[in-house]
């Protein structure tokens, strides 16, 4: 029973109640906490007398391995990360989700995510400066038409071959962002998707999408435009 409660101790919640805790809610009620110990009266010495004796090999229960991965006790770590399900691209993408659209080149896929990205950040589902377009497919006058609009509305634009940013970058990139809990409210536009992983070897894009479940769990969002075979 003594092992089984010690393996439920969790001390990696948040707020827990320490002798620190105890100390300040004496404090705070106007004692000083070494006077009320001091006052104590001592422990009753117990002079009851062992009968049995426990066998020379006790059984004892082994930690399940499975307990080092347990939940229990990380809600408010899990709630905090949650994103809010709100739509932040129309009807088309929710906070806290990996959406791909997928069209025929040339059908309007990034003048129509353009558009919506501006309409969610005027009406406040866009945190702007937290939204990263990575534009790794257009010209350079594409680029700067592009930029222009992340001026006036505030949000930032990535393309390879400036500031030394490249596409073999981004899962390091979005790993560290995992690694110090920096994806809550981040969004991440990928256009296109191939220059990111190859869509058509399973062992590439499943080896990316591992890496972005994590992203989301922690609170992120990521769409990515991605063109239908031509």
């Amino acid at each position: 029973e003594l092992y089984s409660q010690w393996q439920s101790f969790n001390k990696e919640i948040d707020n827990p109640i320490t002798i620190a805790t105890l100390i300040k809610m004496v404090t705070d009620s106007g004692f000083d906490w070494m006077d009320v110990v001091s006052a104590s009266e001592p422990f009753e010495v117990c002079t009851s007398v062992i009968e049995e004796t426990l066998s020379s090999n006790p059984v004892i229960e082994k930690a399940n391995p499975l307990d080092q991965y347990s939940l229990r006790g990380r809600s408010a770590e899990i709630e905090r990360n949650t994103a809010d399900e709100v739509f932040i691209l129309g009807e088309i993408a929710l906070s806290g989700q990996f959406t791909v659209i997928y069209a025929s080149p040339n059908t309007g896929k990034t003048l129509i995510t353009l558009h919506l990205i501006i309409q969610g950040i005027k009406c406040g589902n866009i945190n702007s400066s937290k939204l990263y377009y990575l534009n790794m497919d257009d010209t350079s006058k594409g680029l700067l038409q592009k930029l222009h609009l992340a001026e006036e509305y505030g949000f930032h634009v990535l393309s390879e071959g400036h500031l030394d940013f490249n596409v073999n970058q981004f899962l390091g990139i979005v790993n560290k962002l995992i690694e110090d809990d920096q994806c809550s409210g981040v969004v991440i536009v990928l256009d296109t998707l191939k220059k990111f992983t190859n869509l058509m070897n399973k062992e590439s894009s499943s080896a990316f999408s591992k890496v972005i479940r994590r992203f989301i769990l922690k609170g992120g969002t990521l769409i990515a435009l991605a063109h239908t075979n031509k």
